[in-house]
């Protein structure tokens, strides 16, 4: 079974930035590994994943005992086969804290047919039982131990050095294993035979004596589809810089932030923030990944503030004073470390303000990298925080100056990048159904190559989803509904986590071909002001169901009952024939019930449990 379009996208930009084969299983494994540790917060996870050479965390293949890679990280650092413990042992001779995480990851691109399968828990054993003989076994060259590959005779034998420190320092409970299961499909939580599965791996760990008096925490952990995206989407934000300590001042301490400082960057250091290469090499772009958790897009040159802003940094004179009449840009990161006296390291950041400003210095940068350029500075505050509802209310405070609602910060959802990534990787492989996700406000405004009648917003896309996919379409048009919508978000009833994203994608199809109809339709002329929008894309639904020969709605959006059900109806509807005519039916079913409510389709009728009857 192929993998999820987003997380397959991901996949080829990894194989490709590395000269390797997407289809060869050791890329998905090396693919696997490189998230897993960034899963585990280890940001220099480029260095550490070293693909060539001794392969350093790689160790699948023949005799692999079901390993295909294997990381020891000891109080942050990865070490492997051939470094010193010397440092280890100082610290445990000072009487240091030593916190030794064993990373061991197992990865399959095979989604297995069914989630709950026995294939899935088989998979689970025979991986604790590798894990089992790694941890236990003295010499790797005892006949009587499974045939290890050279690989995994390495990481033993690190393993047993180590091992062997802790106890010439009495050090006990210092350890933690985590083996991650990564394969793209499915984790049923509540499926009996797979908690048993996990507990035996976990249990082979602690019922083991010796076993037990090292590790304090043995976890197996499901990276399935839905995680994997999350995992990835994070990768993709973990920005990095050092900053210049001798331009900043900290700020007094507050509740909830770590650290914050003002001050500000010459605009060179700025473009050499958020400026990073072309794919092709013979350029630069702007990084976008640094704004990630931008509730808005740039909304480009033309735009009246960002003209003011060029004009401004076209001339000279004023472009000196410009740190007095422009308010800058807000950086907020995760985490801080002062290396020296001199220079900040600023970990998973993100510009939260000043997206215009920092994409206009941008746009301009021609005027802005001569020799000797210092004439012009931008003002910088920088917040370092881990704490999510400190981040979102500094983002709604920032961003006062024009109004932003609760809608617009769902952008910042892990989900809903992940929606954005799943949209556009299906409308690579159907560019005849392409469709444009507008996570952010104004994300396309002023492209003119993107159609309007195939960009859905997120809250366009919440209200056809739950128009579609549930039993009540009439809620959507019902009193104090918008609460009542982001309500359901939160409860997790729509943008899940578990939630296939092909459900979402099918919304935004069928919200096209209804808007394509309503435009060629002489009763209904325009989808904009149609107050029953909602009950014709759950006419559609319907329809759609129909066509494809299905009973029904599946219990659940995730899942593989959910994912045969949602893949028959995208092909229906991406069907050029199919498609169009199950868009003009639902206008008929549509004119049909409105009979029965003095022949309108208002708002007001459409919010009616009984026209949601009617049209079924």
């Amino acid at each position: 079974m192929p993998l999820p379009p987003d997380i397959d996208d991901a996949l080829r930009d990894f194989a490709a930035a590395r000269g390797l084969d997407p289809a060869a299983s050791s890329t998905f494994e090396a693919f696997a590994a490189y998230h897993v540790l960034a899963n585990e917060g280890f940001l220099d996870h480029e260095s550490a994943l070293a693909l060539e050479g001794n392969k350093r965390i790689l160790v699948g293949g023949s005799q692999d005992i079901q390993l295909d890679a294997i990381a020891i990280l000891i109080n942050g650092r990865l070490f492997t086969p051939d470094d010193s413990l010397d440092m280890v042992e100082r610290t445990a001779s000072e009487g240091g804290k030593l916190s030794v995480t064993f990373l061991f990851i197992q990865a399959t691109g095979e989604r297995f047919r069914n989630g709950r399968s026995r294939n899935l828990s088989a998979k689970i054993a025979l991986f604790s039982d590798g894990v089992f003989s790694f941890l236990t076994t003295p010499d790797p060259d005892d006949a009587t131990n499974p045939p290890f590959n050279a690989d995994i005779i390495r990481w033993i034998a690190l393993k047993n050095r180590l091992f062997a420190l802790l106890d010439e320092h009495d050090i006990t409970g210092a350890c933690r294993c985590c083996m991650y299961l990564v394969w793209p499909g499915y984790w049923h939580g509540d499926d009996a035979s797979l908690a048993k599965a996990r507990a035996v791996a976990t249990d082979k760990v602690r019922g083991h004596m010796a076993l037990a008096q090292r590790f304090a925490e043995v976890r197996l952990l499901p990276l399935d589809a839905p995680a994997l995206a999350r995992v990835i989407g994070q990768a993709e934000q973990s920005n990095e810089c050092q900053i210049d300590a001798t331009k900043f001042i900290r700020r007094p301490t507050m509740p909830g932030v770590d650290a914050s400082y003002t001050g500000y960057l010459y605009v060179h250091e700025l473009l050499d923030l958020i400026t990073i290469p072309s794919p092709d090499g013979k350029g630069e772009r702007l990084n976008r990944r640094m704004y990630h958790n931008n509730v808005r897009n740039f909304l480009g040159p033309d735009a009246p503030v960002n003209e003011a802003i060029e004009d401004t940094i076209r001339d000279p004179e004023k472009r000196a004073r410009f740190g007095a009449v422009n308010g800058g840009i807000t950086i907020i990161a995760r985490s801080v470390e002062r290396q020296d006296a001199n220079v900040l390291h600023l970990k998973n950041i993100q510009i939260i303000d000043g997206y215009q400003t920092s994409g206009t210095i941008f746009e301009n940068r021609d005027a802005l990298r001569p020799p000797g350029e210092e004439t012009m500075f931008v003002n910088v505050a920088i917040i370092v925080t881990d704490n999510p509802d400190v981040a979102d209310a500094a983002i709604l405070g920032l961003n006062r100056h024009s109004p932003i609602d609760d809608v617009q910060l769902l952008a910042r959802r892990d989900y809903v990048a992940r929606l954005a990534r799943h949209i556009a990787g299906m409308g690579r492989r159907n560019p005849e159904g392409r469709l444009w996700f507008e996570r952010r406000v104004g994300e396309f405004r002023g492209d003119d190559s993107v159609p309007r009648i195939r960009t859905i917003s997120i809250f366009e896309m919440i209200k056809a989803y739950w128009a579609a996919f549930s039993t009540r379409p009439e809620q959507v048009n019902a009193d104090r509904a918008r609460y009542k919508l982001l309500d359901r978000v939160e409860r997790g009833e729509i943008f899940d986590r578990r939630h296939n994203p092909c459900f979402y994608y099918v919304t935004g199809l069928m919200v096209w071909r209804a808007r394509e109809a309503t435009a060629r339709s002489r009763e209904v002329k325009n989808w904009a002001r149609l107050g029953a929008r909602n009950q014709l894309i759950h006419a559609m639904r319907i329809l759609a169901e129909r066509c494809a020969g299905l009973s029904g709605l599946p219990p659940e959006r995730h899942g593989p009952t959910a994912t045969r059900y949602i893949d028959r109806l995208r092909d229906v509807m991406l069907h050029p024939y199919h498609g169009p005519a199950i868009a003009e039916a639902a206008i008929d079913v549509l004119l049909q019930a409105k009979a029965a409510f003095d022949g309108k389709l208002t708002y007001g009728t459409a919010s009616k449990k009984a026209m949601s009857e009617r049209v079924r």
